[in-house]
């Protein structure tokens, strides 16, 4: 499946695997494409894997993944250090709707079957 610049291949074995993960660079060489190392996992599903921002295991998708998490955490610590100093009704509306916003974004991407 791919989603924008995300791809991600699921195969029932190594020989599968190897074959389509062997297309997909010579696909990334042809138009001088370049995969980020820390993005990139090879490896069985049971251990877990953080794609989109949702955890996967062999269950399927089970939460949001820890990185996203952090992430989020990370912008609204950001955020009420910029928005501090106003008011607290304009604080909190700004935060709220951060929330809002996040919390809308997560609830569409698991609506949607992966």
């Amino acid at each position: 499946m791919r989603y924008m610049d995300d791809f991600i291949i699921l195969t029932t074995s190594r020989w599968q695997l190897r074959r389509a993960v062997k297309k997909l660079n010579q696909f990334f060489e042809k138009f001088s494409f370049t995969q980020h190392p820390d993005k990139t996992f090879i490896g069985k599903i049971a251990k877990g894997f953080d794609w989109l921002g949702f955890w996967f295991n062999q269950n399927g998708c089970v939460s949001i993944s820890p990185r996203a998490l952090a992430n989020h955490v990370t912008k609204l610590h950001r955020l009420y250090e910029q928005v501090r100093k106003m008011p607290a009704k304009l604080q909190a509306l700004r935060m709220v709707s951060y929330i809002k916003r996040y919390l809308l974004y997560h609830s569409i991407l698991q609506d949607m079957s992966f």
